[in-house]
């Protein structure tokens, strides 16, 4: 049976869940994760569903989930106001995401962190306690103990100089060289080119989310689905369209 007809008998939940667990386990490999891309992309075509960046209200969540802490923190996102003004109430609610999504790669959340005698100040710090694949890869691959958490919620794309500012918060020797940055509205393209400059010449690593991947990636937990799906597509795109 081919598989347009087996997509009638399973159920299409079943198979991205299936697909996830084969991406996690694919770290690593760029050949294999290619080749689940295709399948995950023939499989769109067959349902014609597109990317999950649907919010709260159209979610079903498997029953025992709670699902009013998780409509809880896409609505704190959602209904941020953007720029200066919702700017500490975007911080809050990108934190509490954070912290529900990957709550057990992680033993220590330290909001408003200082470094350098104060004279930065980090959005969130968190340690390193990695359960998954993908982050026990990022701390072997990247000799990092800590991840740095930045929030930007500008009501445009990022832009460049949010990549330089974040760098400078990121030390190989202190084993913290990674950063994941919540964008409102995702990255530039001027923004894009400053990490890959990162990640060439320093080694240091920041991926970016932008809220709807944030929320897509609340919606994945809640479903039980890996998150770090997402940020594995990340940067395995990233590594593969590196340049010199």
């Amino acid at each position: 049976m081919d598989i347009e007809a087996n997509v009638n008998f399973v159920d299409e939940e079943v198979l991205r869940t299936r697909l996830s667990n084969l991406n996690a386990m694919a770290y690593g490999s760029p050949e294999l994760l290619a080749e689940l891309k295709l399948l995950e992309d023939y499989l769109t075509s067959l349902t014609g569903a597109g990317p999950r960046l649907d919010t709260a209200s159209d979610t079903t969540f498997p029953p025992g989930k709670d699902t009013g802490e998780i409509a809880g923190l896409i609505n704190a996102l959602q209904t941020c106001e953007g720029h200066y003004r919702g700017a500490k109430s975007f911080e809050l609610a990108c934190s509490a995401a954070l912290k529900y999504v990957f709550r057990e790669d992680f033993d220590q959340w330290i909001e408003q962190s200082s470094v350098e005698e104060g004279f930065h100040r980090l959005d969130l710090l968190a340690h390193l306690k990695p359960v998954s694949q993908f982050w026990s890869a990022i701390r072997s691959d990247f000799r990092t103990r800590y991840v740095v958490f930045e929030f930007k919620n500008y009501p445009s794309e990022l832009p460049q100089a949010a990549i330089y500012s974040t760098e400078k918060y990121l030390f190989t020797t202190a084993l913290r060289s990674v950063a994941v940055l919540v964008a409102r509205s995702g990255e530039s393209k001027g923004a894009r080119k400053a990490r890959h400059g990162a990640l060439r010449e320093t080694g240091k690593l920041i991926i970016t989310v932008s809220m709807l991947e944030l929320i897509e990636m609340i919606e994945m937990r809640a479903r039980g689905d890996e998150p770090s799906i997402i940020l594995q597509h990340k940067l395995h795109d990233m590594l593969m369209g590196i340049g010199r």
